[in-house]
């Protein structure tokens, strides 16, 4: 008879579901016909859920029955015969326990359990009980089923996310794999107490077979929602490790075991983790400028060691991992409120680009051009500037460029990329919303404000006192803005001897990091309309020409150990839709507009230049406020 579990006294006030609503997936077909089809439904269940179930896994149901059996006629054994393997050291492989951590918890949880290390299985059978006669064998063929399992489902999950099929498995180091079998005993006041209080798992995946009764409880919108047992299926929830790996994209969510006073109820966890010793992280190849690094790298070990000492009585303990924070990441962004903020503020101060950039696609007849090639046709910018009528500027093409990713950041265009001559080309069609616009820049070169004003931006802020003080007290707010975060989260000024801020405005920018880094000598070096009234600091101060600091010079001029920080906008080789897609392609048009060596570079160019001068790397060290800050070194 079907067992009814009683709410706990704080259901009562926030509400459970005693409705499961986890997802089902039929994994027949997991490498048949709907391979495709199933990969998506994991995907979605791993983002949206944190759970699901399977059924046609390749777990015999014979297997699935012996296991519950040997589980349950263990724990009937007498008390003498199962407290041979009683301890609560938690450092021992294999042991019989009580609640989760008797020696840290205050409260105790109704459930008794037996922890076994199951892989590599020959390491650790040995040591499991042998009585039940049957136990060692039927126990260890269950593992080596279920392992089986789980390097399926991390395939398809690494699938799920883009990345190669063994990356997961490749992240975990020699992989080491755990089981528990928990005995929940009929409560007499089950309103009172958990079999196990809300919680996430701390390893990468769990694999559960559970009884008939009912107990197993996700929270979900704020809701606990029962997950019913259905017979020869297994539940497969995301545990933290997976959560960091995928950074965020899939979740760990909290779960909960409850008890009822009528029958007793066994459950069975299978734990993937990593090896001890494992480095987890974000995988790099999920980590860009629009999903930043989420976590920190740390070992297995530093994490389940806080886990542990944490207990269960808590949320998620990755909270105790910083995200985007200071010295803790490679590669991150600030608080994301204020990063939508910054980047929305930046497309108000650079909105004049986007009409600017219609009105002259339009009078280019670039619109034109795509279309007239019929439905899905895909032009590069040096095929379009072949098309334009007059055309005298050889730079047409870089320029129209940067005007094409703008209007596909704003849906447009499209815009994708191929790879020709071991080059990445972009290629723009029209979106929808295309049939409804620099021309001469475009046609003749040079650079539209110039052509509007009669001279270059430097020259027009220089001969207004006024408005050169608005540009100065504008680049003086801008810089603490966004390069103040970047200060706090960069630490690659230490043990540095001299430091030169290219475009350092009145100094401010120096005069943070000196004070920190008093054995730095800082060069602050820029235009004499911005240094001529710059407030004094105990920096040197040096001008800035329109030459600028090319990379093979700076490369001469450093110590073997010297290298070049670049504070900057590093784009997208194909732009996206996102806030800081559309802020990078406004801010790139607004430089390309003023300046004439205004282009923003992706990457790979940035890596092709620093190459050229010989440079021995680059990396991106970190983001903030839609700027990267870009390491070029010397020498390794």
């Amino acid at each position: 008879m079907a067992t009814t579990t009683n709410l706990l006294l704080t259901d009562l006030m926030s509400g459970v579901s005693d409705a499961s609503s986890i997802p089902l997936i039929d994994l027949k077909d997991l490498h048949g016909p709907t391979h495709s089809d199933i990969i998506k439904q994991i995907g979605l269940a791993c983002q949206t859920d944190g759970f699901f179930e399977v059924k046609n896994h390749g777990v015999p149901e014979i297997m699935i029955k012996d296991m519950l059996n040997i589980a349950r006629e263990f724990f009937q054994l007498p008390e003498s015969e199962r407290l041979k393997m009683y301890s609560d050291d938690p450092s021992k492989t294999n042991r019989l326990s009580t609640s989760f951590n008797v020696r840290t918890e205050k409260l105790s949880n109704w459930r008794d359990f037996l922890r076994l290390h199951c892989y590599p299985l020959q390491d650790y059978v040995q040591e499991w009980p042998n009585n039940p006669p049957l136990f060692r064998e039927q126990v260890g063929e269950y593992c080596t089923n279920v392992r089986g399992l789980v390097l399926r489902l991390l395939e398809a999950i690494s699938e799920s996310l883009g990345l190669e099929k063994n990356c997961i498995v490749k992240a975990l180091g020699k992989q080491g794999q755990h089981m528990a079998l928990n005995y929940y005993p009929p409560c007499p006041q089950p309103e009172l107490t958990y079999g196990l209080p809300g919680h996430t798992d701390a390893n990468l995946i769990t694999v559960l077979l559970q009884d008939e009764v009912p107990g197993l409880q996700v929270l979900r919108n704020g809701k606990w929602v029962a997950v019913n047992p259905i017979p020869n299926t297994f539940i497969v929830n995301i545990g933290d490790m997976m959560q960091v790996i995928s950074n965020n994209r899939y979740k760990s969510v909290l779960h909960r075991a409850v008890v009822n006073c009528n029958s007793e109820r066994i459950s069975i966890p299978t734990f993937y983790c990593p090896s001890p010793d494992a480095v987890i992280g974000p995988a790099k190849e999920l980590i860009n400028y629009d999903h930043p690094a989420m976590y920190r790298n740390f070992t297995y070990a530093e994490y389940y060691e806080k886990f542990w000492n944490k207990g269960l009585a808590t949320e998620c303990c990755l909270d105790l991992t910083p995200k985007q924070g200071k010295k803790l990441l490679k590669m991150s962004t600030i608080n994301r409120e204020k990063e939508v903020d910054s980047q929305y503020a930046m497309q108000l101060a650079n909105v004049s680009a986007l009409p600017m950039v219609l009105k002259a696609a339009t009078g280019l007849g670039v619109l034109d051009i795509i279309h007239r090639a019929g439905a899905g046709a895909l032009f590069s910018p040096s095929q379009i500037a072949s098309q334009l009528l007059t055309l005298h500027n050889l730079d047409a093409t870089s320029v129209l460029d940067g005007m094409l990713r703008l209007l596909s950041a704003y849906s447009v265009l499209t815009c994708s990329t191929i790879q020709a001559n071991g080059k990445v080309i972009r290629v723009y069609g029209l979106a929808p919303v295309s049939k409804y616009h620099l021309k001469d820049a475009v046609l003749e070169g040079g650079l539209p404000f110039s052509k509007a004003y009669g001279m270059n931006v430097v020259d027009y802020i220089g001969r207004d006192d006024r408005l050169g003080g608005v540009f100065k007290d504008s680049m003086k707010v801008f810089n603490l803005i966004f390069k103040k975060e970047i200060l706090e989260i960069y630490t690659g000024f230490e043990g540095l001897r001299t430091l030169v801020d290219v475009g350092g405005g009145d100094g401010t920018i120096l005069n943070r990091i000196i004070p920190k880094h008093p054995a730095i000598k800082g060069i602050n070096y820029d235009l004499p309309l911005v240094v001529k009234k710059s407030p004094f600091y105990p920096v040197c101060f040096a001008l800035l020409t329109y030459r600028g600091v090319l990379l093979h010079n700076c490369y001469k001029a450093l110590l073997d150990n010297g290298k070049v920080i670049v504070v900057d906008m590093v784009i997208q080789e194909a732009p996206k839709t996102s806030l800081s897609a559309k802020s990078l392609s406004l801010f790139d048009v607004y430089r390309m507009n003023t300046n004439v060596s205004g282009n923003e570079r992706i990457e790979r160019e940035l890596q092709s230049l620093a190459k050229a001068a010989r440079f021995s790397e680059i990396r991106v060290a970190c983001i903030s406020f839609t700027f990267s800050v870009v390491k070029l070194l010397k020498n390794m």
